[in-house]
């Protein structure tokens, strides 16, 4: 497959995620990687990519363009997808409450054709301490306290970013629902 690459390219191979903590599902981070080797049938043959390498170059001969339509044509590793795709791990661990988490890249290239290990450091994990509600408006205030009653937010429970906005919807909801039609998101902090 590779005979299809230009001369400084290389072949994307495998793309592996690993952490430190092995309570953390990795699987659940990998749509945040933007760059996937070719697909595999079965998890063992690259068959698409076989089909792919069975044309020739040269794409005058109609079977060479029917192998290439039904084939796939092999991923080329970029390593400003490898960044993009770090620094959005980093960013989706960080608002699962890892603050300091890092990940780091392991990039290996042998007979062109790269392997991509993300290394997911995590570091220690962020509680919530506790909840404050201060509202400017009292009959807001009453509002929101009958929310409250099937409020998403606990003390002591894993900082969460996804539930954070999803309680802040919920209260936005629930005061439209009452009579505040000019609320705007901005204003649920």
């Amino acid at each position: 497959p590779t005979k299809f690459l230009q001369e400084n390219e290389t072949m994307l191979r495998s793309v592996q995620m690993t952490s430190d903590n092995k309570l953390l599902k990795v699987g659940d981070y990998r749509s945040y990687v933007r760059q996937e080797p070719n697909a595999r049938w079965f998890n063992l043959l690259k068959v698409p990519l076989a089909i792919y390498s069975i044309s020739q170059p040269d794409t005058t001969r109609r079977t060479g363009r029917f192998f290439r339509r039904i084939g796939q044509a092999p991923v080329v590793y970029d390593s400003a997808m490898t960044e993009f795709s770090r620094r959005s791990l980093e960013a989706a661990l960080q608002a699962k409450g890892y603050f300091h988490a890092s990940v780091h890249t392991d990039v290996t290239t042998r007979k062109r054709k790269t392997d991509v290990n993300y290394r997911l450091l995590l570091g220690r994990r962020y509680y919530v301490a506790k909840l404050h509600i201060t509202v400017d408006d009292e009959r807001m205030k009453k509002e929101i306290d009958s929310l409250s009653v099937n409020s998403l937010l606990y003390k002591g429970m894993p900082f969460d970013a996804t539930v954070l906005s999803e309680e802040r919807n919920r209260i936005i909801m629930g005061l439209l629902n009452a009579g505040y039609y000019r609320l705007q998101k901005d204003y649920v902090k």
